[in-house]
């Protein structure tokens, strides 16, 4: 499958569909793919469900409405936007130790 080379950075896959035909089509080709090497799909997350989902991946994410930390992004599942989370330091004074 094409995704593995495209899609897949490290062992993070962000890969886009159009509809569940295609991710069905696609989950069970990745599945088998990774599976040939021991490798095993698990903590996945969609912004649709099937609902015979769960029984397949329990460690399944789309119970409810959730963020995903991936690639150092956020990604919400039902929004389906990327996010990121800065922490901005209240501290008013900048020492050469703390800009450094």
């Amino acid at each position: 499958a094409s995704v593995i080379l495209q899609d897949f950075y490290m062992d993070d896959c962000l890969s886009s569909l159009s509809d569940l035909n295609e991710f069905e089509t696609l989950k069970t080709e990745l599945f088998q793919l990774l599976q040939k090497r021991d490798m095993h799909l698990h903590k996945w997350c969609c912004s649709r469900t099937p609902a015979h989902e769960p029984q397949t991946f329990p460690l399944d994410r789309n119970s409810k409405e959730v963020t995903v930390r991936t690639l150092g992004m956020l990604w919400g599942n039902s929004t389906d936007i990327f996010s990121y989370k800065v922490t901005v330091s209240t501290n008013s004074s900048f020492t050469k130790r703390n800009v450094l």
